[in-house]
């Protein structure tokens, strides 16, 4: 996955600011995610540990790059230290940890452990802070462009700005027990549009009582998949709504604008409670799924109390956007797969 990609499934940026900071790549130069943080629209912390749960590796905290003893800046020359854009900072019994901006490039650890002659304990690092911890420990100027974070850096240990702290975001440790987490992994690994789905609709059912998913097709919101006991599950496929008459369904398939509040009486929206059991007095929610600005998918669920569900509207409005981006980037890689 790129990085591109995994930020905005985390939620960090949206596409018009991964647009802005792509073009401004191509005309300054640079890495994405120093276009993005130069730019403020993302913290050089949610970068690094994006960073690190895609390379399954620690970030490196900026507390220990702060004051790195001479032992350890001098096992590298200015020179290696340049090209393998990495800085030895520490050690313990298992290695010397090493900040670096590429954990992924074999050849560089190899490079590294042969010089080195110990074992290396990688910890990802943005570029930005990378050429910041260059210039400071190994007198290696860094472009003119970089001028403005490189400062901004030096501000923060110039007036003793508390540093950055963050968790490790390794993929096999705390992403996995945090709901967010998990399903922008289970989106970023969806093969099939039925796992993509089940993610978005699992993820719903953690803040719902009940949740259903509907395809947009023919001008029918068809029951696709739902939360619940076995006959639920089996009779959602028998709902049909035209999106061309009145109801909550075609009006958010529409407009594409979130829906939260008491589900409308009428008969357009009788079978929903009909099959899914809903009390006329219960909240409901609808989401909108889209793909190239057309609505393809509709999430709808139902909490006990319109302030409860309010609550959570944040989570759900973004999973769906979540499950958009992913929607695209399965069509993409079908497409791929199929040249």
């Amino acid at each position: 996955m790129r990085l591109g990609q995994a930020l905005l499934l985390r939620g960090l940026v949206t596409l018009d600011q991964l647009e802005a900071a792509t073009v401004r790549q191509v005309t300054l130069g640079g890495r994405l995610g120093t276009n993005l943080v130069e730019l403020g629209f993302l913290k050089d912390q949610d970068l690094r540990e994006t960073l690190a749960a895609m390379h399954s590796v620690r970030p490196a905290d900026p507390a220990d790059l702060r004051t790195i003893p001479p032992e350890f800046t001098r096992l590298l020359t200015p020179a290696l230290a340049e090209r393998y854009r990495a800085i030895p900072f520490k050690r313990d019994r298992y290695g010397i940890h090493v900040a670096i901006t590429d954990p992924a490039n074999l050849r560089i650890l190899d490079d590294l452990r042969a010089r080195l002659g110990k074992e290396i304990r990688p910890y990802v690092v943005s570029e930005s802070r990378m050429l910041y911890c260059l210039k400071k420990y190994y007198r290696v100027e860094p472009y003119h462009r970089y001028a403005g974070l490189i400062a901004r850096y030096a501000a923060e240990e110039t007036q003793g700005a508390p540093a950055e702290t963050g968790h490790t975001r390794a993929l096999r440790d705390e992403d996995l027990t945090d709901a967010r987490q998990v399903l922008a992994l289970r989106l970023a690994q969806a093969t099939s549009r039925q796992e993509l789905g089940r993610a978005l609709l699992r993820y719903a059912g953690g803040m719902l009582d009940r949740a259903a998913l509907f395809v947009v097709q023919g001008g029918q919101a068809v029951g696709w998949l739902a939360l619940g006991d076995r006959e639920v599950r089996e009779r959602i496929g028998e709902l049909s709504f035209p999106l061309t008459e009145k109801g909550v369904l075609a009006e958010v398939a529409r407009t594409q604008a979130v829906y939260v509040g008491p589900l409308p009486e009428g008969p357009e929206n009788q079978p929903l409670r009909e099959v899914l059991g809903t009390p006329a007095a219960r909240t409901a929610c609808v989401l909108p799924v889209t793909y190239e600005n057309r609505t393809v998918l509709l999430l709808y669920g139902e909490g006990p109390r319109p302030a409860a569900l309010a609550a959570r509207q944040a989570d759900l409005t973004r999973a769906a956007l979540q499950a958009s981006l992913a929607l695209q980037i399965l069509v993409l890689r079908n497409r791929l797969l199929d040249m």
